[in-house]
């Protein structure tokens, strides 16, 4: 990325194998300059005409309203970062990001991967029954306090 909206956004970017054959069929196929052409094929294509195309075909397809191109991104760095076991820094120059606090708004973890993961710190740190490491002095949670906890959130 020669550029971006700041000077973390201007990067190199590593692309699937998948992504880079399309690109290159393409660039193989294109009778201009430009992969991504912009409607009279006299220039580059901008990110208004891509959202417009985009637009068109989500139309077309009968999807959601809601599915722009920007979903695309949190997509990518949400699987990146289960691939990654959520390497915030390597996610984060990916990203093009200043901070991992922006990062983290990109990043959607489901329910499974959740439960997963507290398995394996349990796994990892020989957690006991009471939830703290086994030798640590710390008094137990209460498992009714967790609980009320808990449905407070879910309710709230």
């Amino acid at each position: 990325m020669p550029v971006g909206k700041s000077k973390k956004a201007t990067r190199s970017v590593t692309l699937t194998g998948k992504a880079t054959a399309i690109l290159e069929r393409r660039r193989l196929t294109s009778t201009v300059p430009w992969i991504f052409p912009n409607e009279k094929e006299t220039g580059p294509a901008i990110n208004t005409t891509i959202d417009h195309q985009h637009a068109r075909v989500r139309d077309a397809l009968h999807l959601s309203e809601e599915f722009v191109l920007h979903s695309l991104r949190h997509t990518m760095l949400t699987r990146l970062a289960k691939a990654t076991k959520g390497n915030k820094f390597l996610l984060k120059q990916v990203a093009g990001h200043a901070s991992v606090t922006t990062l983290e708004r990109y990043i959607h973890p489901d329910d499974a991967e959740m439960d997963e993961g507290i398995k394996r710190m349990e796994r990892a740190h020989h957690v006991a029954a009471s939830g703290h490491r086994v030798g640590t002095r710390r008094k137990p949670v209460k498992a009714k306090s967790l609980q009320t906890a808990v449905i407070k959130q879910a309710g709230a």
